[in-house]
């Protein structure tokens, strides 16, 4: 659906944004020959992984592979004749206009009015035209270019990780999850987003949502639905995600020291939550006492301005930075775990049972 028509060719710099299995960067090697060049990015750490297993497998060692923000592309390979751009988002990203020659080609579904249409556009020395080959359905872009209309508006002062991507945790009873899909779904084609993607995790009563909007703006809508009569009776508490990593100590330190603790400010107070499932090599006292020590920022337990939340989920772990309203629960909550601190030691408030 996407090579055609790109036009992708003999000798062609292509870049694919969304690595997936590996099989559509496979082919497009294929495609470009021994003249061309196929560079792949994917943000997320264990499709990454999975989809270069794949391709190392099947002997193609000569792509250029990058685990990171697809939306701000590779630079230092550009400019690309072809770019294909594997999920949708509501602007094309402007560093991938920059890294296309003048007359290449781009290929993204867009979304408008909550419908996902696959677009063509070719760049020109005026800008680029467009045009609308069909109807489609993918997930959202994560990273710096996806999720809400504050993430799209870049400058060269504002390239930095975004809040508010399009993902959240939603906690249902035990053994409910059908009728907990279908409340979700209810809920979200109610906000505006037709096509949610729900999907169980390997921890009962713990759903993975995908959806066109911001996570942070369903955070908010949820507070107001339920303040209008008894809503929720299945989906009872809603988390938005900003990053997922591996569950090991590393990759979580990795991704707060690369994409959070610049985003506490200097006079901001933060905590940290921790909520451990399924795993059972360390207990929550190490990883705090681990991770804690990455952020040099003044605690308050009571009323911090920042909470930095650690979801772990057998073998991925969810990381998100929120104020104290972005999550939702109908539930009075359980006290949580927090870190007190650089160079302090741990208080555990109370065990979850």
């Amino acid at each position: 659906m996407f090579y055609e028509p790109l036009g992708l060719d003999q000798g062609h710099r292509f870049l694919e944004i969304g690595l997936g299995s590996g099989y559509g960067t496979a082919l497009a090697r294929e495609v470009v020959g021994p003249e061309g060049l196929v560079v792949s990015v994917e943000i997320d750490p264990l499709t990454f992984a999975f989809g270069k297993e794949n391709l190392e497998r099947a002997g193609y060692r000569d792509i250029v592979l990058i685990q990171g923000d697809g939306g701000l592309g590779c630079p230092e390979m550009s400019p690309y004749d072809r770019i294909a751009v594997t999920a949708a988002c509501r602007k094309i990203p402007p560093p991938l206009i920059d890294q296309l020659r003048t007359g290449g080609r781009l290929i993204v579904p867009m979304i408008e009015d909550d419908v996902q249409n696959l677009v063509l556009a070719e760049k020109t020395e005026t800008g680029t035209v467009r045009q609308i080959i069909c109807e489609v359905r993918y997930v959202p872009l994560k990273g710096i270019c996806g999720g809400s209309e504050r993430a799209q508006r870049l400058d060269s002062d504002a390239l930095m990780p975004t809040m508010g991507t399009n993902e959240l945790l939603v906690s249902y009873p035990w053994r409910q999850f059908h009728p907990a899909r279908h409340e979700i779904t209810r809920i979200l084609r109610q906000f505006g987003d037709p096509h949610p993607q729900i999907e169980k995790t390997n921890v009962p009563g713990i759903a993975i949502v995908r959806t066109t909007l911001n996570n942070r703006d369903v955070i908010r809508r949820c507070r107001e639905l339920f303040e209008g009569g008894p809503i929720f009776r299945f989906a009872v508490k809603w988390v938005p995600v900003d990053f997922w990593c591996e569950t090991e100590l590393q990759a979580m330190k990795s991704v707060i020291e690369t994409h959070i603790r610049d985003l506490i400010d200097q006079d901001d107070t933060w905590a940290m939550e921790v909520e451990k499932r399924r795993w059972r090599q360390y207990h929550t006292k190490e990883i705090i006492d681990y991770l804690a020590a990455s952020i040099d920022r003044k605690v308050d337990l009571r009323n911090p301005d920042r909470i930095l939340r650690i979801d772990v989920l057998g073998p991925k772990t969810a990381i998100s930075l929120l104020t104290p309203d972005e999550i939702f629960s109908r539930c009075k909550a359980h006290p949580p775990r927090y870190a007190i601190g650089r160079g302090a030691k741990l208080m555990e408030v109370k065990e979850r049972l």
